[in-house]
C-alpha cells in the first residue's frame, strides 16, 4: 500500500494523491471528503476532512445535526515556490499527539517536515511546514 507521495506538477495533484492515501488506509468507520476552502480563505489551496460514518449518515438524515470532523487537513502553498505544498494546518482533537508523532517521524504523507508545531486560532491546530 502507497502511503508517500512523489513530487507532482501541481498543488491540485499532490492534494489528489493525500486523498487517495487517506481514503484507502481510513477505518471501515471514516469517511474522506475533499473539500473546496472558503472564499475567505483566500491561500488555502484545498482541504480534506475525515469524518465518522455514523456523523455523516446522522447528517443526512437529521438536517438539523452537522458532522464535525475527526480531523481537518488544509493545504497552503510554499512562499518561494507557489506551485507545491508549503504547509499544512491540521484540525483535531488529538492535536498533542498527532503533533508529536509528526515531529518523531519528521515526516507526513512522505514529505519532509521543517517544523512542527501547535498553534492558537480560533481553535488550537497543528502547523506543519515542509521541507522544499
Amino acid at each position: 500500500m502507497k502511503t508517500t507521495i512523489k513530487n507532482f506538477q501541481t498543488i491540485d495533484q499532490t492534494i489528489s494523491s493525500i486523498f487517495r492515501i487517506l481514503s484507502t488506509t481510513a477505518s471501515d468507520n471514516s469517511v474522506v471528503v475533499r473539500e473546496r476552502p472558503s472564499k475567505t480563505a483566500t491561500f488555502c489551496k484545498g482541504i480534506i476532512s475525515v469524518f465518522d460514518r455514523n456523523d455523516i449518515r446522522r447528517q443526512e438524515e437529521d438536517k438539523t445535526f452537522r458532522a464535525t470532523p475527526i480531523v481537518r487537513y488544509a493545504f497552503y502553498p510554499d512562499t518561494y515556490n507557489p506551485s507545491r505544498i508549503g504547509s499544512i494546518a491540521i484540525y483535531g482533537e488529538n492535536a498533542h499527539t498527532l503533533c508529536a508523532i509528526i515531529r518523531k517521524q519528521r515526516a507526513i504523507f512522505g514529505q519532509s517536515v521543517i517544523s512542527v508545531s501547535i498553534e492558537k486560532g480560533l481553535r488550537p491546530f497543528i502547523d506543519v511546514r515542509l521541507r522544499a
